[in-house]
């Protein structure tokens, strides 16, 4: 049995329109889907921190706290001025997408600069996180030479 879909005839706003919001939308998902799993690698890193510092001591220890302070900057506050953590802009994103997804018309020009404004902050702060990360094999390396665990990502 075939069957069509159609739009709503109650929904007046042009194709374009939706479209501009779908797109828009999936910018904030994929947005929140990249954070979730950037928050997960900063709370494993944490844990395997937390675990090595209590066999730590003298420089491993303090690069350890270094690191872990860098961590909770990741998450919560930025890495510089007037940047937001990646728990601050998974919270923008999801704001974001349920003003999107609140009606089936025209987004706003102020709530599609604010997506692109997020979007932009996202990609400055993965940047420095993948450059941070990209670290992590010296640590790696100062922490075996001591005869610590390694941090796995």
């Amino acid at each position: 049995q075939q069957f069509s879909i159609i739009m709503d005839p109650r929904v007046e706003t042009p194709e374009y329109a939706l479209q501009q919001q779908f797109d828009l939308s999936m910018t904030c998902y994929n947005g929140e889907k990249q954070m979730t799993d950037i928050l997960h690698d900063i709370h494993s890193l944490q844990a395997q921190v937390k675990n090595i510092q209590a066999k730590a001591k003298g420089d491993e220890a303090q690069s350890l706290k270094d690191f872990s302070a860098k961590l909770l900057l990741f998450e919560n506050t930025g890495m510089g001025t007037g940047t937001k953590g990646f728990r601050s802009l998974f919270n923008s994103f999801a704001s974001l997408q349920g003003i999107l997804q609140g009606a089936d018309m025209q987004p706003t020009t102020q709530c599609t600069k604010q997506v692109q404004i997020t979007r932009n902050q996202f990609m400055v702060m993965f940047k420095e996180w993948k450059d941070f990360r990209d670290g992590i094999p010296a640590l790696n390396k100062k922490l075996k030479g001591a005869g610590l665990a390694i941090l796995k990502i």
